[in-house]
């Protein structure tokens, strides 16, 4: 018999505009929390920007603050300075129990809330520190939700750059291009990839190699890396369904030949334990 799909899996199937970013976020951290209860969050959540309209902001920097007084002043939500690389800190339902989290989790709050009132926030694609903005007056306002939404001047994020990279660090524009909802996920996910890879918890980074993969369902590394933990799990005939499925899609000759490889290592492996 089958699996039904995860809900995560099915929710990024969706146009990018009809994806709720927190809804995502809470079904991808069920694979952690299977008795997560989705719903009480979602209406915390609610509730949340409930309180932020009743501000009545309209301009951006009045949205802004309404923000600001409501997710920083009002719950103490704060960026997570002393257990930074915590998983905790990039499983929604944990960053809203213990108010603390990461920059994209962080940002991932304040985005859903705006985008339950209809504000045009983003998230920006700032390197090593997640960032969104607000649309200003001729330029976007950038904020830092990891530092108690302070608003950054372009000087200040290349200041950020430098102290994240290094001398050789310089603010290109694509670092404050606007990111969709799937990309937020995607850092998100990437994160806790990060972390579990270094554990070798492999169990773990095979749970967020699948959402991964549901994300960006014809990615060879993805799919390779998932297939080879599954192979290693003794899941050969899952592993090779994705495999083959990535096959499937329009792939440079370099990324096909790869994936192929990976389908006769497989194979190999298959005859050896027969």
């Amino acid at each position: 018999m089958t699996a039904a799909p995860h809900p995560f899996d099915q929710i990024v199937t969706q146009p990018e505009d009809r994806i709720r970013l927190a809804a995502a976020a809470l079904w991808y951290a069920t694979d952690e929390y299977p008795d997560l209860k989705v719903a009480y969050y979602l209406e915390f959540l609610d509730a949340l920007a409930a309180r932020v309209a009743a501000h009545r902001a309209a301009t951006p920097q009045e949205r802004i603050e309404a923000l600001r007084l409501e997710i920083v002043e009002n719950e103490g939500f704060a960026g997570n300075r002393t257990d930074y690389h915590n998983p905790q800190n990039s499983y929604l339902n944990r960053v809203i129990d213990r108010k603390a989290g990461i920059p994209v989790s962080l940002s991932a709050i304040w985005l859903d809330v705006a985008a339950r009132l209809g504000w045009p926030f983003a998230g920006l694609n700032m390197p090593g520190h997640f960032l969104i903005c607000a649309p200003g007056s001729g330029e976007d306002i950038i904020i830092d939700p990891f530092n108690d939404g302070a608003v950054l001047s372009r000087a200040e994020c290349s200041h950020m750059g430098l102290a994240l990279f290094g001398s050789d660090f310089r603010l290109q524009p694509e670092h404050l291009a606007h990111v969709g909802t799937r990309d937020i996920l995607r850092r998100m996910l990437g994160n806790l990839h990060s972390i579990y890879l270094v554990r070798r918890d492999w169990p773990r980074c095979t749970n967020i190699l699948r959402r991964m993969f549901a994300l960006r369902p014809v990615d060879p590394e993805i799919a390779a890396e998932l297939a080879q933990l599954l192979a290693t799990a003794g899941e050969l005939a899952e592993a090779l369904a994705i495999l083959h499925s990535v096959l499937k899609a329009e792939l440079p000759d370099d990324k096909r030949r790869f994936i192929r490889q990976q389908i006769d290592i497989l194979h190999h492996r298959i005859a050896q334990n027969n």
